[in-house]
């Protein structure tokens, strides 16, 4: 499993990949507490399934899950700005 994040070019650093179900989950159960699942609304991404991140009026994310044999492999959230223009709320 892997998650990946795209925060765009204005980013202060880039954020490496998380490789591995356990540090998947341990990345996604740390950030829980920023409130993002609360604000999920699901969503096709691409034509597969994800949630915008929608905390007020903008979405401030977009995450995509890729599944093989019914089991999520690799998460890919974007939030770089530039890209989230086009996202419909």
């Amino acid at each position: 499993m892997a998650s990946r994040v795209d925060l765009g070019p204005g980013a202060e650093r880039a954020v490496e990949p998380v490789v591995g179900a356990e540090a998947v989950a341990r990345n996604v159960v740390t950030n829980v507490h920023r409130g993002l699942t609360r604000a999920g609304r699901p969503a096709l991404v691409n034509g597969a399934p994800g949630l915008v991140i929608v905390p007020r009026e903008r979405p401030v994310a977009v995450v995509s899950f890729t599944a093989r044999a019914g089991q999520i492999v690799e998460i890919d959230l974007i939030a770089d700005p530039a890209k989230l223009r086009a996202v419909a709320a």
